[in-house]
């Protein structure tokens, strides 16, 4: 009895984290949300951020896909998007520099609240280890550590906070940086993504 119990929990746990999997199911064109980006390299402490700000928008919607563009901020102007076509078959992956070829292992999925201007929202929380080695051929970095997500269905993107910590080298005889960062949602949009966002 004890083993069925601990093989349904295993079940439910799978199954939590794969019906997350892809919230950009539910998004439509023009939805986006803004992100608080607060990143500390141990490394390279110049390169560490405080509240960056971060626009993740939907620009295109397929039958089974969606096109998300990233936004910066550079001299006080928005960037031009650079954008990434997300495909639903596919694992959600919304961490900048983990590939569809990463091995990815889920550890963890439970219930958790997360606030967010004062309100709290229901989430879905996954921890994630992750384990990509450097691929020259490809010019892909490496990417080693832990990445957690906290996924709400109340908010456009899915995505309302995330932490990764990790260790990347962009060659193999590079030296190895080692990073903490924190995306936190701080503001949405349902279809009305344009030019007076930034401000």
């Amino acid at each position: 009895m004890k083993h069925i119990i601990c093989g349904f929990l295993v079940v439910v746990s799978v199954a939590l984290a794969s019906a997350q999997d892809n919230p950009f199911k539910k998004s439509t064109t023009g939805d986006w949300a803004k992100y608080l980006v607060t990143s500390q390299n141990e490394t390279v402490p110049l390169l560490s951020t405080k509240d960056q700000p971060r626009w993740r928008a939907i620009s295109n919607v397929g039958d089974d896909w969606v096109r998300c563009d990233t936004y910066l901020l550079f001299n006080g102007q928005r960037s031009s998007g650079l954008g990434a076509l997300y495909n639903f078959k596919d694992r959600f992956e919304p961490v900048p520099g983990i590939s569809q070829a990463a091995k990815v292992k889920v550890t963890s999925t439970s219930k958790e609240k997360v606030t967010i201007k004062g309100k709290q929202y229901d989430c879905t929380k996954i921890v994630r280890k992750i384990d990509q080695p450097v691929n020259e051929e490809q010019m892909e970095s490496s990417w080693i550590g832990t990445s957690t997500l906290w996924l709400c269905d109340a908010l456009p993107l899915g995505l309302a906070k995330m932490e990764n910590v990790y260790q990347t080298q962009l060659t193999k005889d590079a030296e190895v940086n080692k990073i903490k960062e924190t995306w936190l949602v701080a503001e949405t949009g349902f279809k009305d993504f344009n030019e007076e966002l930034v401000k």
